[in-house]
């Protein structure tokens, strides 16, 4: 039985570049902190999503976060209130990630025709807290108007 070699070869360098090609896109553990960059804080409930993908994981209580990742993918990093963040994965496997804290939004004053910025009203303007909503003599203080919290505060 006579084996033909070359055919041997090529089948053998087919089975070794697929094998590898499969390695390079192997994915590994990923973890890390995520954190306020000026105070160091942790920040809970933040999100991490690899860009392109449905793949994604939120903060714990410490901050810490752990997803599975490939070398090459980008690490989309967002917390309300922060500057969104994107970081490139790499061979490493432990991210110490800072967010920077962006702008904040304004005050916002809800009247009963809409929502304007409390700069821009104009008028007498006043305060209702949980506490006065506690303090109103019928369970749904705002369905009867005279008997409302706004008069006695």
């Amino acid at each position: 039985m006579r084996i033909n070699y070359q055919i041997l070869c090529r089948g053998l360098f087919i089975l070794l570049a697929l094998a590898g090609l499969n390695m390079a896109q192997a994915q590994q553990t990923i973890s890390g902190k995520v954190s306020d960059a000026e105070t160091y804080e942790p920040l809970i409930g933040a999100n991490i999503q690899i860009r392109g993908t449905s793949a994604g994981t939120i903060t714990e209580l410490d901050g810490s976060f752990s997803l599975q990742a490939s070398t090459g993918d980008v690490l989309m990093v967002s917390y309300t209130g922060y500057q969104a963040l994107e970081v490139a994965v790499t061979a490493q496997t432990y991210y110490d990630i800072t967010l920077v804290a962006g702008k904040f939004l304004e005050e916002v004053v809800v009247v009963g025709y809409g929502t304007q910025g409390k700069k821009d009203v104009t008028g007498a303007v006043s305060q209702v807290t949980s506490k006065d909503l506690t303090r109103a003599p019928s369970p749904t203080p705002c369905s009867r108007s005279p008997d409302g919290p706004q008069g006695s505060v």
